[in-house]
């Protein structure tokens, strides 16, 4: 059976350090595999706040739309909390 495929964008804050979001993002990445999911590839993004239509901005949206049309994945997942 075909495991689902990901894509993980991670994020930094300006109150977080970069250390501290790499941190996260690694912790997303193992997170992730547990569950059973392959990981294709992955962004970082350090934001001041929120892009209110994307979350991310609007550049990086477009390197992960080229990033993924070549490889399609099922999800994309953003290291942010609800």
């Amino acid at each position: 059976m075909a495991s689902e495929t990901a894509f993980l964008v991670g994020i930094q804050w300006p109150d977080e350090s970069r250390e501290s979001a790499l941190n996260s993002l690694t912790e997303l990445s193992k997170l992730t595999e547990t569950a059973g999911a392959r990981i294709e590839g992955s962004f970082f993004q350090a934001l001041k706040r929120a892009h209110p239509r994307f979350f991310i901005g609007e550049g990086k949206v477009e390197e992960i739309r080229s990033k993924i049309e070549s490889n399609p994945v099922d999800m994309i997942i953003i290291d942010h909390d609800l």
